[in-house]
């Protein structure tokens, strides 16, 4: 939690993941860690397996509850 709050957009994934390189490539400026190339990359993977049941890539955008809006504003979410 403490590393998904500190960019407005932090990614955690591998670096073969496509769909992560895409979030990279859209000039956001995000924090990416690449769980295969850390360090402490095997222990970050089972904190995010407990937070989000195992799912990767992690994509944590910090919009301040804004998100949402955004998206039912740009058409893209419809509940």
């Amino acid at each position: 939690m403490r590393l998904a709050s500190q960019r407005a957009v932090v990614i955690f994934s591998t670096s073969s993941c496509c769909m992560c390189h895409t979030v990279k490539r859209l000039g956001v400026s995000p924090c990416v860690h690449e769980l295969d190339e850390e360090a402490m990359g095997r222990e970050m993977e089972k904190a995010l397996g407990k937070f989000l049941g195992g799912r990767k890539p992690a994509v944590f955008i910090g919009l301040g509850g804004k998100l949402v809006p955004l998206l039912r504003d740009a058409g893209a979410l419809w509940l």
